[in-house]
């Protein structure tokens, strides 16, 4: 729990703006017990609506529930997409326009291709933890533009999916009550 909990203060010392999406994709992680620790020792810092209704149902549900319940929602016949794009447009042209953007922000700021759709709500808010680090790596060293081009990469991204898409992903977990932790996470 020392290495979870160091890492976690780490991350709010570092980039105080880094820690709420890093913990709310590590809450859709595969649950098992490194991932308890993890998710316990990420939302005991973090800036996230809902933080105490998450670590109670945490500890009241158990692992074994929230695997069952992650399968039912995320699993091979998910009842959730946990995908941004196809919340935002049922167009499939328009859809893999979005995923090429996305994709194309990633190599843009040097990172492979992840190993999910570029558009996975974890991989997105991921890779908006990682861009509030690099601003802010870019601020202390004084270097204007790149902390500006990294904002607005952030910006763009948060505007453009994250929010109109979490806010229908959501809507879609909150339809589906697997379980309190689930529920939680939608509110």
């Amino acid at each position: 729990m020392r290495n979870a909990m160091s890492s976690a203060t780490a991350l709010r010392d570092l980039a105080p703006g880094a820690l709420a999406p890093r913990a709310l994709s590590a809450c859709l992680g595969y649950p098992d017990p490194a991932w308890a620790e993890r998710v316990r020792a990420l939302l005991a810092d973090a800036p996230v609506r809902g933080r105490r209704e998450l670590l109670d149902a945490l500890d009241a549900e158990g692992i074994a529930a929230l695997q069952a319940a992650h399968f039912r929602l995320f699993g091979p016949a998910a009842a959730v997409r946990p995908e941004l794009v196809p919340y935002l447009t049922d167009n499939d042209f328009a859809q893999a326009r979005k995923m090429a953007d996305l994709a194309g922000f990633h190599k843009a700021f040097g990172l492979s291709a992840p190993a999910l759709r570029p558009d996975d709500v974890a991989v997105t808010l991921e890779f908006l933890s990682y861009l509030t680090f690099k601003r802010r790596y870019a601020e202390d060293q004084g270097w204007a533009e790149h902390a500006e081009v990294t904002r607005l990469a952030a910006r763009a991204i948060t505007d453009s999916y994250l929010r109109p898409g979490l806010e229908r992903f959501a809507a879609a977990l909150a339809e589906r009550p697997a379980s309190r932790f689930y529920r939680a996470l939608a509110a």
